[in-house]
């Protein structure tokens, strides 16, 4: 799970787990800091051409030890679906005001008790959240048991908002031939058309 943790806390981190002196960890934090910010700056800015806003992402990084320097390195997925939020831009500059006119109301613990109540406020994302939405739904925590399985038509929406997300950042259309799919490509083409 993610944690909050300080550039202090962080760099400790990377002491113990290194086991090694010499190194100025603190220096790596605030280097993976900035490598952070840059990053979002520049997938915010690319989304909002296309429309969307992002809204939050992660990062990974490791260290390189082969190499003395111990550089750093940018590892895993970048502004995918699966690592980041996005959502329509004006959707958000609609709805989060009247979420935020709600919230200030004291009526709801959470954001999340306040969209079970007004689900005309829930802002579609262009993520993997579609998913967990329906997990929530279904009971499943994600700490124990098997995670319910999905149906088709969950599957399809999930794939169409990645498709639709992908092709609108990247200005490509997305070529079926070269993926493996569980579904009829007419079907997710029909069903992007309706998102």
């Amino acid at each position: 799970h993610d944690q909050d943790i300080t550039l202090k806390e962080m760099a400790r981190v990377m002491h113990d787990k290194l086991n090694e002196n010499g190194h100025n960890w603190f220096d790596y934090a605030q280097s993976i800091q900035k490598t952070s910010e840059d990053l979002y700056q520049r997938g915010a800015n690319n989304a909002k051409e296309k429309g969307l806003l992002l809204l939050d992402t992660k990062y990974e990084f490791g260290i390189h030890l082969n190499d003395p320097d111990r550089k750093i390195v940018l590892i895993d997925e970048v502004h995918t679906p699966d690592s980041s939020r996005y959502v329509e831009q004006s959707e958000w500059q609609t709805k989060f005001p009247q979420i935020q006119t709600e919230m200030q109301t004291r009526k709801y613990a959470t954001v999340t008790d306040l969209l079970k109540q007004h689900p005309e406020l829930k802002i579609k994302e262009w993520s993997k959240q579609v998913v967990r939405d329906v997990l929530v739904e279904q009971g499943y925590n994600g700490t124990s048991g098997k995670p319910p399985t999905l149906t088709n038509q969950q599957v399809i929406e999930t794939s169409a908002r990645y498709i639709e997300v992908y092709e609108r950042l990247t200005g490509k259309e997305f070529d079926f031939k070269h993926f493996s799919q569980p579904f009829n490509e007419t079907e997710i083409v029909k069903y992007i058309q309706n998102l």
